[in-house]
């Protein structure tokens, strides 16, 4: 039962360390992307100004 326990708390914590390393991925992307482009926000097509209150 105990390493049953143990079997089980080993891979829950290696989910979180893929799913951590996958997070800092998707953010390393969105960060490079911004530098390239700056200011690009992914609206080409809306011509309208953003309401301002």
């Amino acid at each position: 039962m105990s390493a049953l326990l143990y079997t089980t708390s080993l891979l829950t914590f290696m989910i979180g360390l893929v799913s951590e390393q996958i997070t800092g991925l998707m953010y390393a992307h969105g960060e490079y992307a911004e530098r390239d482009r700056p200011g690009d926000c992914g609206d080409e097509g809306d011509d309208e100004p953003a309401n301002r209150a």
